[in-house]
């Protein structure tokens, strides 16, 4: 999705250009690219030129939203399902953290869009071409 978001030009981005920049086995890459259409996050252009544009501007898609489409809901823990559980989650202190701690994570991954994170992308790859060292 950062490749999609960081190419500037019109022309839809291939599975094995993104592939190549970012060292993915290109069979993995469709397959999470094939969920991600299904998410309608991406649309998926055929033909010779063909490839992946995202469906919505970057400031409109979160990281949660991602990640939630590729990795399912975002948990800290399965508490009280797991076979780790005290099995008593109605009198548990830390199962409240766990659920605080998940709404945290869910509070910041929410608050990132895909335009903020090319934004971070941009600023390290720049800083890092003006380092000279002595």
């Amino acid at each position: 999705m950062l490749a999609l978001a960081m190419h500037t030009s019109s022309k839809p981005l291939m599975v094995r250009e993104i592939a190549e920049q970012y060292h993915l086995p290109a069979t993995y890459l469709e397959q999470l690219m094939g969920l991600l259409r299904k998410a309608k996050l991406v649309t998926a252009i055929r033909g010779a030129h063909g490839g992946y544009l995202l469906a919505r501007s970057p400031s409109e898609i979160s990281l949660i939203e991602i990640i939630e489409v590729l990795e399912g809901t975002l948990t800290l823990t399965d508490c009280p399902t797991s076979t780790g559980c005290c099995g008593q989650p109605d009198t548990c202190a830390l199962q409240e953290i766990w659920y605080e701690a998940t709404n945290a994570l869910h509070g910041v991954l929410q608050s990132v869009s895909l335009a903020s994170l090319v934004e971070r992308q941009r600023e390290k790859t720049t800083s890092t071409l003006l380092m000279y060292h002595i």
